[in-house]
Order: C-alpha cells, then structure tokens, then sequence
C-alpha cells in the first residue's frame, strides 16, 4: 500500500518531519509535527538500518478507537534492524479512500 511505505520511510530513514507530513489528518491532530520528531528521534537511531520488513496480518474494519467510523486497514508487521536482530511488531492503522485499492 503506497501510504504505508511511505510513512515507513520517512520513519526508517529517521526523518520525523517526512513522515509526519504523509502522516493521516488523524494522527497530525494527535500529535505535532514537534513531537513526532523528537519522539522519533529518540527512538529510531539506536536501532539501525532497517533488513527487512514482514507482513504479518492485515484487518479491515469500519471502527477504530478515537477514530471517525471509515474505512481503515489495521497492518502489523515485523521489523528486523541491522543494530536490533528483531524489534517485534510495528502496528500502523491507514484509512483507505474510496478511490486506493486495499492491496498490502
């Protein structure tokens, strides 16, 4: 899914700002642009490069907590960094627009 990767990365190459911008409306009204660099900043060095990534399931649904009722795909996925050999989950939910198809 194009936004997925997109926001993956930003936060992979450690630019909190590039992410934030591809970020949902959503989530820019949880969290500022500030706060998601630093946050990140904080977070994402130590980890190194990213190795790989892995689908592991995707949800469909209609209701997210705090979230308008539409359409959304829950993803999470595994994470393996080079400094990191496996970071676990990763959960990104992405509200899909009538016109995206709902591929992962």
């Amino acid at each position: 899914m194009r936004i997925r990767i997109l926001v993956c990365a930003g936060t992979d190459a450690g630019d909190g700002a590039a992410s934030w911008e591809q970020a949902a409306k959503l989530f820019k009204g949880a969290v500022t642009r500030e706060q998601w660099t630093q946050a990140l900043a904080g977070v994402r060095p130590p980890l190194g490069t990213v190795v790989s990534r892995k689908l592991t399931s995707r949800q469909y649904r209609e209701k997210l907590p705090g979230a308008p009722d539409g359409k959304y795909v829950v993803i999470h996925y595994e994470t393996d960094h080079h400094a990191d050999a496996r970071s676990g989950r990763g959960l990104a939910g992405v509200r899909v627009p009538d016109s995206l198809s709902a591929r992962v």
